[in-house]
């Protein structure tokens, strides 16, 4: 009899005008409420529809970021440039023009550390695991290293090609700039750490060193400067220009298919080195992450893969040396080869 009575003051209470007002008042809010939050979700998915992803890429990875572009969902626009280009910009105050850069992992951390030094804060946030890899190789006119190999002790390495730019072998081999090229730097940081057979180095190593002094100048000056890509030069020239050139096997590989029978072989030097690609995001770009979204995803890999690019790269360090010693090398390289 009790729960009876309780039930009916319940219904009169609901039936009590204001009850009505409040719980119709109650249920405006939440149309309201919703119908807010399912213009908001709209104009999100509009804005994500419209939204233009800006990616700077290292020159290297051209075939790369144009396929990247030109897939119809990928809505990023991509910007190919130098490594050493696109530093310059970056290590500066003021903004950034990009979401991210792809590009090998040493350079992401020149830029940070450059502006660490000018009391700026970091460019970039956390850029995770590498999204690809290649080895670093050494593209040579097979003749050339067969002659060499006896003299290198079986293996034809950096350590071994600097020994012998002299006579009577007058070795010449050579890497892009790399004060520029992102390769460049990874190339002439693998050579150093062929020297002195590992890749944990300091600039102390190097001031101690007086044997280093010599190999290192033979081998930056065998070959004259140049502008355009080495690996072209040695394959249009001949060896007039270079026997031997440092390059990633992504980018060996993929030449000399479509050049068909070589004379060219791809040797890989002790300590091992790879090319680990990073994508940077610019710190407090809110669409880094959507760009990362792509060029991690099923787009990039594809894109990266077709490309001779390692997806994903084997785990492990990258065997070279910290970006601190890359800066300080290329600043040297550049007094000897001036």
């Amino acid at each position: 009899m009790a729960a009876v009575c309780r039930v009916e003051r319940t219904r009169r209470r609901l039936r009590s005008p204001t009850v009505r007002r409040a719980l119709a008042a109650i249920v405006a809010v939440g149309m309201v409420v919703g119908a807010l939050l399912v213009r908001s979700r709209v104009d999100d998915n509009r804005e994500r529809k419209h939204t233009v992803l800006r990616l700077v890429c290292a020159e290297e990875l051209e075939q790369a970021c144009d396929a990247i572009q030109a897939d119809p969902g990928s809505k990023v626009e991509v910007t190919v440039e130098p490594a050493g280009d696109t530093e310059a910009r970056l290590v500066k105050p003021g903004g950034a023009d990009a979401d991210g850069w792809l590009v090998p992992a040493p350079w992401v951390g020149l830029v940070d550390e450059v502006r660490a030094r000018n009391q700026l804060p970091a460019r970039f946030g956390s850029s995770g695991a590498p999204i690809a890899r290649s080895p670093l190789v050494i593209a040579m006119w097979a003749d050339r290293a067969a002659a060499l190999r006896a003299a290198c002790g079986g293996q034809v390495g950096w350590k071994c090609l600097g020994d012998h730019v002299g006579p009577p072998t007058s070795i010449k081999a050579t890497h892009a700039d790399p004060t520029t090229s992102a390769t460049g730097l990874l190339v002439l940081g693998q050579a150093v750490a062929s020297f002195f057979g590992r890749a944990d180095l300091s600039t102390t190593d190097v001031d101690a060193s007086d044997p280093f002094d010599g190999w290192f100048a033979g081998l930056e000056q065998s070959v004259p400067p140049f502008a355009d890509d080495p690996f072209d030069l040695m394959l249009v020239q001949g060896r007039s220009f270079a026997d031997a050139v440092g390059t990633t096997e992504a980018k060996a590989k993929a030449v000399l298919a479509d050049r068909g029978g070589s004379d060219v072989t791809l040797l890989y030097p002790s300590p091992m080195a790879t090319a680990d690609l990073v994508l940077a995001p610019v710190a407090g770009r809110d669409r880094a992450a959507t760009l990362a979204g792509v060029v991690r995803g099923a787009v990039g890999r594809r894109a990266l893969a077709d490309a001779g690019w390692q997806v994903p790269g084997p785990a492990g360090p990258s065997g070279l040396p910290s970006p601190g010693f890359l800066d300080a090398l290329r600043q040297r390289w550049r007094e000897v080869v001036r």
